[in-house]
């Protein structure tokens, strides 16, 4: 957007000169105090106060004066706020003097009338209940059922608080009218893009209300439905037909123009060139049935030709339209988005207004509807306006069109149409904080409405943070002559720091510390993501551990001097998966923190789950299976052995019986919370929880859901209706529901890791910020147009519009850093590093798309490891106060064992605190156990020590920042749980049934529902699993789908007997027989004798020989070539699966040994696969590792472990 000429400079807003009246625009940047000035205004309004100019026409009651923001807690706050400005100033009169200097003038003007302006506040005060500070739909709501007749509003509409249930309706409905008659090829590209409802509603649900969106190149044709699809797909293929028939004619003479250039020969060889063209001659030979074309074309694309050829490129029809084919990919997906959203809409309207509901977004749509209606619009806007005089728009940058033109039809057009001193409407925001686009937020209406208002004001003096970290933040911006890229609409302007803010700073071992602290990668490669993340959390923990562990760690504030403390500290992120990589890190240097943005549901947790089964075990005593699957959750925690052990009790097997039978009495009669309390004491359950990480996280959770069971149990009053209501809450989780969202465990004396979205408002004496570089491009080609701010949808995500997309993703990822760069009082901590754009190490980095990488690259979106190593080198001479270190790595630290095990410093405590006193560990000596092969190889890694690597797991509740990536099998979540799931899917299909089928569909879309995975995942892995059941799994063609079930068990226990079992022989054992092993570090598990127990994934019999599989979801990167035969062995040694494969080979081998009479293991033994998930095809080698291990060396393995065996 450019600058207007005419625009107007801003005006230092003064509270106490400020008009009280007409339509002015306040610009409040972070920490100027915004809410002191709405509160001043406040108290100004309701005393009349001010100079002819500047006072309001009247003094205004409470409700008279209407203030708007968009939360409750935000109503709630602003209420409480200015409800104490209103007590302190009638003091302030009842004193006659304060301290304020605002209330101060405020006192002068009014001496001689205290009395009056006493009992003024004091009537205020009460009202305060009654007070017009709503919430933006509140206000709606309000406006329509006061003023029914003159808004159309009926009175018999019922609110509708969730919508999700209707939406899902009405695109089923669209979904069963439109898709069903379909041809059969075009329903596979749907079920392949969507595969259900549910899918299509993700892509659609957010233009369902409001204002219709604009779609970019949306069909003018008069079809729609059904023949509209069908229509786009024949002209799809029209087209890819018509493109066929140009390149058996015109092929020829295009390879001939550009050989004819100056191109490339190394990129333009004749072999490829044979090669490209003999593929497009094919493909145009064939029937068209889709819109597949060789990816070879686009060596035949201007833009491709343009790079290869030194000077002019060759000039030929096929050019431009193969350029046209890359640009826009033939597709109906566009279409069908476009064709949903109108169609939605209208049904969604329909049901509505059949069922005579009301939602929250209709609210704004009627009122809209309403003001303009040219009948009763105007007569409606003046009601509204002699009820509110004068309207305060709190956060007006987090504004949308339809709220701004509701107030801008209320005030603005009357504020101008004549010179007046009773209207007005204040907007106050700040632009460089709108942060909120995926709530419908637009900063378009914001600039839109900047343009449009004449009066001007700012909030120019930061009162929240030290002299030294509002200079910084004003480096950091200042460096941009553009920082936040909308030139002229939202602009940067230093801020001043408060009188005696210089008294402010923060100290680190009798060290003044800087207040921007800058960590950087200094190695000379671009960094992966996730060696970023693991490296910056281990930097940001390390210096969190030294600043706690100290004990000269100091805040500075006007000579007063206090220890700091953890709760003084803040993490902020973007995304939950960055708060587990941070928190996990913190954890491993014993340093307690609290996540105070995961606010999912939780029924979508394991407790839930586990509560469920001891549910199901205490209604039902007398069902073993159920009483055992309770004793193995995760809160009661026996192990295999244990309960096999309590099994062969009979008296003890008894007692349990017993103890749960007394739990269904208590639960009967005094209700589920004293059942569960009674249930836990008994089996120790808090104790053994709080002695884990993350145990006051899941001791919360228990007590929360103990709270809603108790609930519903007193609303039901049955006890199998309340575990019915448990299991739909579990399998459909509504992290919506306030009732249902995770409370905060105790957050004292933590550090507080929050995400930067909910950190806006708040402040924090330390900040750290260790992924400012990680950031996600637009998915969406969703943007504006930046003369109108009108809003467009491109749902075929063209390249312009996703580049014009992008370029508002970066701006607000700006607005983003701003935001928490001003968190801070005292300091920060940022981690920088240039990450590798996909497998690039040393190519130009992603730097220049981040913010921080704008701010400090001079607008240069293009930054290579030269590049990056400049402005590192820069930073000294640019930023001289800041403080610069290179990221801190394990092996950096001389003592690392002590700083983990450091203490942390006693925090702002004044007591001696409780010492428990120390008594010996010495254990008892004993090796007799039952192991594993897990426990043989964990006992190796110390635990004591920083492990780098942490697996993401996506949060499924972080929709604010976590955009959707491409679905596939390779962005299926990782981690435990999803690796259990798909392990789970093949224990419960039938391998010989299609994957397609009824059945197994069902069995699948259970699981996934079981889980809380979203339903669009079903494609993907069908897909999967279909691929896995139909791949040769060796040269002979064994295939699973063949393996009937009679000739496969799942997960085939075994117990082997060990005799003195040594890690350092059972090593050099391994390695004398098996190449896999050779050159891995020696075994260090403790000496054991007694039982090593396992589970084999999956054992069968094919041609008459028995195999052991094992399944892995192990995620080894984004394509099949990340799952070669090199890339498997090298995960399978780093996990030492040889071990595991050696030990199974073992136990079936000696399994088949007493089984078959005739038992000859060349003849009978087949050998192991390992399946790794995520990367089989149905076609080539990757995915699968196969071995058979030698006779001898299973005979010698059996030996050693018998204790008979002589090396």
């Amino acid at each position: 957007m450019t600058t207007r000429e005419a625009e107007k400079q801003p005006i230092e807003l003064n509270p106490l000169t400020f008009p009280l009246y007409g339509e002015r625009l306040i610009e409040a940047s972070a920490g100027t105090g915004k809410t002191f000035t709405i509160a001043s205004l406040y108290i100004r309004l309701l005393l009349g106060h001010g100079s002819c100019e500047t006072r309001n026409e009247a003094p205004l009651p409470v409700d008279k004066i209407l203030v708007v923001t968009f939360t409750e807690a935000a109503t709630g706050e602003l209420r409480d706020r200015i409800r104490q400005r209103i007590i302190d100033t009638r003091l302030a009169f009842l004193k006659g003097y304060s301290h304020d200097p605002i209330t101060s003038e405020i006192l002068k003007q009014f001496q001689g009338n205290e009395k009056e302006c006493c009992d003024i506040l004091l009537q205020a005060e009460r009202q305060m209940d009654e007070s017009a500070i709503y919430t933006i739909h509140g206000f709606c709501q309000r406006m329509l059922t006061q003023n029914a007749f003159e808004s159309g509003s009926s009175f018999e509409n019922k609110f509708l608080i969730d919508d999700s249930k209707i939406n899902e309706l009405v695109v089923a409905n669209y979904w069963r009218k439109v898709f069903y008659d379909l041809p059969k090829d075009i329903s596979k590209m749907i079920a392949k893009k969507w595969g259900t409802p549910t899918a299509l509603l993700r892509d659609v649900k957010s233009f369902l209300t409001g204002n219709q969106i604009s779609i970019l190149n949306a069909s003018t044709e008069d079809l729609t439905g059904t023949e509209g699809i069908t229509a786009k797909h024949k002209k799809n293929l029209d087209r890819i037909k018509k493109l066929k028939e140009e390149c058996k004619e015109g092929m020829e003479s295009l390879i001939a123009a550009i050989m004819a250039t100056k191109i490339n020969k190394r990129s333009f060889t004749a072999k490829s060139v044979l090669n490209w063209t003999t593929q497009i001659q094919v493909w145009s030979e064939e029937e068209t049935v889709d819109y597949s074309f060789p990816p070879c074309i686009e060596k035949f694309t201007k833009t491709f030709l343009e790079e290869k050829t030194n000077g002019e490129i060759a000039q030929h029809p096929l050019i431009n339209e193969f350029q046209d084919l890359f640009d826009h990919k033939p597709t109906i997906f566009g279409h069908i988005i476009s064709d949903a959203i109108t169609q939605c809409r209208d049904l969604l309207q329909f049901e509505k207004d059949r069922r005579q509901l009301i939602a929250f977004d209709d609210l704004l749509t009627k009122l809209s509807a309403a003001l303009k209606n040219d009948g009763t619009g105007k007569v409606l806007a003046s009601i509204i306006r002699e009820l509110y005089p004068i309207a305060m728009i709190d956060e007006f940058q987090d504004t949308d069109p339809l709220q701004y033109d509701i107030f801008r039809r209320i005030y603005s057009y009357k504020c101008r149409d004549q010179e007046t001193n009773k209207f007005g409407i204040f907007m106050i925001g700040d632009p460089k904080q709108a942060i909120y686009a995926f709530r419908g937020a637009d900063i378009f209406t914001y600039i839109t409405a900047k343009r449009f208002v004449e009066s001007h004001y700012t909030l120019g003096t930061n009162w929240r943070s030290s002299a030294e970290m509002v200079k910084s933040v004003n480096a950091i911006f200042g460096n941009s002559s553009n920082p936040f890229i909308y030139e002229g609409d939202i602009s940067f302007t230093p801020t001043k720091s408060a009188p005696n803010a210089d008294q402010r700073g923060w100290s680190l071992d009798n060290k003044k510390m800087p207040a921007f602290n800058i960590t950087w990668k200094d190695s000379g490669t671009n960094a992966a993501k996730d060696d970023y993340y693991n490296t910056s959390a281990f930097t940001a923990a390390v210096q969190i551990k030294e600043i706690l562990s100290s004990n000269a760690a100091y805040l500075t504030n006007k000579g007063d001097k206090r220890k700091i403390q953890a709760s003084d500290i803040a993490i902020l992120v973007r995304t939950g998966d960055e708060a587990a990589v941070i928190k996990s890190a913190l954890s491993t240097f014993g340093v307690q923190s609290v996540y105070l943005s995961g606010r999912g549901s939780v029924f979508d947790t394991l407790e839930a789950k586990d509560i469920l089964h001891i549910l199901n075990a205490v209604l039902s005593p007398d069902d073993d299976y159920k009483i055992k699957t309770a004793l193995s959750t995760s809160l009661l925690n026996l192990s295999a052995f244990e309960l096999m052990e309590l099994e062969k009790n009979e008296h003890q097997w008894e007692s349990i019986g017993f103890e749960f039978l007394n739990y269904k009495k208590t639960f009967e009669r005094k209700g589920i919370q004293a059942m569960l309390n009674n249930l836990m004491f008994a089996r120790n359950v808090p104790e053994t929880l709080l002695a884990c990480e993350n145990g006051e996280r899941r001791l919360t959770n228990i007590l929360h859901i103990s709270e809603q069971l108790q609930e519903q149990f007193q609303q039901l009053g049955n006890t199998h209706a309340v575990i019915r209501w448990l299991k739909e809450c579990i399998e459909s989780p509504n992290s919506q529901n306030e009732e249902e969202q995770l409370r905060l465990e105790s957050d004292n004396s933590l550090v507080q890791i929050v995400t930067i979205h909910k950190s806006k408002g708040l402040e924090y004496n330390i900040v750290f910020l260790p992924f400012v570089c990680a950031f996600r491009a637009a998915k969406k080609a969703l943007f504006h147009d930046e003369s109108s701010g009108k809003a467009f949808l491109d749902p075929d995500s063209g390249f312009s519009a996703l580049a014009k997309a992008d370029k508002e993703r970066l701006a607000e990822d700006v607005r983003l850093l701003y935001v928490a760069l001003t968190r801070a009082v005292y300091g920060c901590y940022i981690g920088i590093a240039p990450l590798q754009d996909g497998n690039k190490t040393r190519a130009p980095s992603t730097m220049g798309k981040t913010a921080f990488g704008r701010l400090v690259c001079e607008d240069k979106t293009s930054i290579d490891l030269a590049d990056y190593e400049k402005i590192i080198a820069s930073f000294s001479e640019k930023f001289p106060n800041f403080g610069l270190t290179p990221f801190i790595h394990p092996e950096d630290i001389h003592d690392l064992e002590s700083l983990i095990k450091a203490p942390l410093s006693i925090q702002n405590s004044k007591e001696t605190p409780c010492e428990a006193r120390v008594y010996s560990t010495n254990s008892i000596v004993t090796n007799w156990y039952v192991t594993s092969y897990s426990n043989l190889v964990q006992q190796g890694h110390s635990h004591s020590t920083y492990e780098p690597e942490v697996s993401f797991e996506k949060e499924e509740n972080d929709k604010e920042d976590d955009e959707e990536e491409k679905l596939t099998i390779f962005s299926f979540y990782k981690g435990a749980k999803p690796g259990t799931f798909l392990h789970t899917i093949f224990e419960d299909i039938d391998f010989c049934k299609d994957v397609y089928s009824e059945e197994t569909t069902s069995v699948i879309t259970r699981l996934l529902k079981v889980e809380g995975y979203e339903e669009e995942w079903l494609p993907i892995i069908q897909e999967m699993v279909s691929n896995v059941l139909n791949r040769p799994l060796d040269n002979s063609g064994i295939k699973l789908c063949e393996i009937p079930a009679n000739h496969r068990i799942t997960e085939m226990e075994f117990m082997l007997p060990i005799q003195d079992l040594k890690a350092w022989r059972l090593s050099r054992l391994i390695e004398k027989h098996d190449d896999m092993s050779k050159g891995l570090p020696t075994l260090e598990f403790s000496d054991v004798s007694g039982m090593l127990k396992g589970f084999i994934d999956l054992t069968f019999c094919a041609n008459s020989k028995f195999y052991v599989l094992d399944w892995k979801s192990n995620h080894l990167g984004e394509s099949p070539e990340c799952y070669t035969q090199d890339a498997i062995k090298e995960s399978m040694r780093d996990h030492r699966y040889e071990l595991q494969y050696q030990l199974y080979s073992l136990a079936l081998h000696r399994y088949l040994k007493h089984k078959l009479p005739d038992y000859d293991y060349n003849k009978h033994f087949g050998g192991v696969f390992y399946v790794y998930l995520r990367g089989v095809e149905l076609d080539g080698g990757n995915g699968l590792f196969s071995a058979k291990p030698s006779e001898a060396f299973l005979n010698d393995l059996e030996s050693y472990i018998d204790g008979t065996y002589k090396s």
